[in-house]
């Protein structure tokens, strides 16, 4: 599910037109470039505009813009000053800040969050969140952001403390593994603002905008909405819809608030590209740019894309590329600086596909009326496809022939160490959420990763391969072709087996007992199996012995209730309305009917006679017991109120 999908048909006419223009301009070519492989996807149902630029590190920029703003007569898009939501990529701009503070000896990369957070405070863990924790994307937070966006700006800006601090709940210890976090960049924007003493907005402002000269670029969105692009997501019919546009909650901003244009963005990368220096200064020393670009800070396995302190590794694993994706609803964007190329590209679209909200209505609705198939999927295009796409394109015009080719060198012998990593893996960031509805959505509709072991020894993963271990842990598909070979690492981090193509797409090895029918099972289908044999009991039995088990009904379905209001209730009753005694209320209760079950069941023992009926009768209500105990333990049911 994670591996980057290739249109074959668009790259072989992406490299043909860069292969006619190798004698033109670099502008020329980064047209033709830009044009067949962004431009080409804009309208014909796919995202009504886009806008995109080219930076190199001489200051020559190519800027395109293709499409309109919105639908039927709607303005065209202009690169110097449309408007578009940059999502995530706000995450970058966040870094930077809080690094500039670290320079300026306010705070340090290695405190504890707390020490310097104003408002809110990090629950206590094992160990201490510091500030590289959450840079790195190693906070452990719940993932959960069904309740962050809001449709009004003054409701969005207006969110309290209180609010946030609700939504702040880590499911794994920090500093362990790397699992793309929004919540540690909301803390981190959060941060800034406790430090700076001033909002958030304005500190990205005067710290990185009006330096650079972004000057139509913002927190939030222009109050005139004349030079703004409207924002779409695919519809059922597979084209786009349009969508109000979407604002995030006082405290998530540092996650991905931020709009910008493509000439905006630009100077942006001109910086990057030039390690940090602009006309008017640095934003960063040489020194911490090195630490905010360096990809190697944070990773599964050596020579596994990583994370830096504020950006991630983009493209092939050899080039050191490194850039941020955003998509946030209606919208997505994605920058990527190539270092060894002296080269750096932004583009945005105003096409999102959208994904469900995990509440019961929102599973249900996205259920019962699910995207339809468009000319492109626009999220995997822009964040995946694209950044692969610039890089391939690139080593075309500007490598050797010997520096296209995969770079593989002395793999290892077959089953080395192929047998240690075999399992099901599941999608970590997927499983990131405290509330039990997401959890167990996850698991009935995303399957794990399946890794194993063909006849020759050699490593299949979901069905392709052999990948060949290139050097310990780490294994390259065989049959991919050029620089871009897919490629997985292994590690072993905080008790858990995990592997993933990139330190951010961490997935963790399955137990063998964690499969849907055992864990999601227990708590649906083992109450209900305790239900019918208690009330069959006398039928069952063939005895008068108290003929229906009056106190295993209740238990069950008092066990069964409560999980149903579990899952429809609980992340809004404690997060939305504060109302948190509530749900410890019947977690108390669901406790009490767990028990009353172990209580039937030993009771089932303890009959007048144990005949062979009887017998086979407390057997069957133990293991239904068992059951529902086991899944309980699993989904935090039991212990938590």
């Amino acid at each position: 599910m994670f591996y980057i999908k290739r249109e074959v048909v668009r790259l072989s006419v992406a490299f043909l037109l860069f292969a006619i223009t190798l004698g033109s301009s670099a502008t020329e070519a980064d047209v033709q470039w830009l044009d067949s492989a962004i431009g080409a996807r804009v309208g014909n149902g796919g995202p009504p505009g886009a806008s995109a630029v080219i930076v190199r590190s001489d200051g020559t920029m190519t800027l395109k813009a293709w499409g309109k703003t919105g639908l039927d007569n709607a303005k065209a898009i202009n690169a110097e000053n449309t408007v578009f939501r940059i999502g995530s990529i706000t995450k970058t701009f966040t870094a930077i800040a809080v690094l500039q503070l670290v320079e300026e000896k306010k705070i340090a990369l290695d405190d504890d969050v707390n020490l310097h957070l104003k408002g809110v405070k990090v629950p206590y863990a094992t160990t201490a969140t510091t500030i590289r924790d959450l840079l790195g994307h190693r906070g452990g937070f719940d993932g959960d952001l069904s309740t962050v966006g809001k449709d009004s700006a003054e409701e969005a800006r207006n969110a309290s403390n209180d609010r946030l601090q609700r939504d702040i709940r880590q499911v794994r210890p920090p500093g362990q593994v790397s699992v793309y976090d929004n919540m540690a960049y909301g803390l981190l924007g959060q941060l800034v603002e406790s430090v700076d003493g001033r909002p958030y907005a304005q500190s990205i402002e005067q710290r990185i905008l009006k330096p650079l000269g972004m000057s139509h670029s913002q927190v939030g969105l222009p109050t005139s909405t004349e030079s703004t692009a409207q924002a779409f997501e695919v519809g059922a019919d597979g084209k786009p819809q349009p969508e109000p546009q979407i604002y995030l909650r006082h405290g998530w901003q540092g996650a991905g608030d931020m709009s910008s244009t493509a000439a905006d963005m630009g100077q942006f990368l001109l910086c990057m590209l030039n390690e940090g220096r602009h006309n008017n200064g640095r934003l960063l020393s040489e020194d911490m740019f090195r630490k905010f670009s360096d990809t190697t800070n944070f990773t599964l396995a050596e020579g596994l894309p990583g994370v830096g302190l504020g950006v991630y590794a983009l493209g092939g694993r050899k080039e050191k590329s490194y850039g941020h994706g955003g998509t946030i609803r209606g919208f997505n964007a994605v920058y990527m600086v190539m270092p060894k190329q002296k080269l750096a590209m932004f583009a945005v679209m105003n096409l999102n596909h959208p994904i469900p909200e995990l509440t019961l209505p929102g599973l249900a609705d996205y259920i019962s009326n699910p995207p339809g198939r468009g000319p492109i999927n626009p999220t995997d295009f822009m964040l995946f496809e694209l950044p692969y796409l610039a890089e391939q394109q690139l080593q075309m015009v500007q490598s050797t022939e010997s520096d296209v080719k995969t770079g593989i060198v002395n793999p290892t012998k077959p089953g080395s160490s192929v047998n240690k990593w075999t399992g099901h893996y599941a999608y970590m960031r997927a499983e990131d959420s405290e509330a039990l509805l997401p959890r167990i959505a996850v698991a009935l509709l995303i399957g794990p990763s399946h890794v194993s072991v063909n006849a020759e020894g050699l490593m299949v993963v979901d069905g392709e391969g052999p990948y060949r271990e290139m050097q310990p842990n780490l294994f390259s598909l065989d049959s991919a072709a050029g620089p871009l070979t897919r490629t997985v690492g292994f590690s072993e981090v905080g008790g858990m087996t995990v592997m993933g193509p990139h330190t951010l797409l961490s997935n963790r090895r399955l137990a063998g007992y964690e499969i849907p029918l055992l864990t999601v099972g227990g708590l649906l289908l083992a109450p209900i199996g305790v239900l019918l044999l208690a009330l069959m009991r006398r039928r069952v039995t063939a005895s008068v012995w108290d003929r229906v088990d009056w106190q295993a009904v209740g238990a069950g379905i008092a066990f069964l209730a409560i999980i149903l209001v579990e899952l429809a209730a609980a992340p809004t009753l404690q997060r939305e309305l504060g109302l948190g005694w509530v749900v410890s209320l019947w977690r108390f209760v669901v406790h009490l009917a767990v028990l009353g079950l172990v209580w039937s069941c030993i009771r089932a023992w303890r009959a007048p006679e144990l005949t062979i009926r009887v017998i086979l009768y407390a057997l069957g209500q133990t293991v239904f017991t068992f059951w529902v105990v086991l899944a309980a333990g699993y989904w935090h049911v039991l212990g938590t109120i």
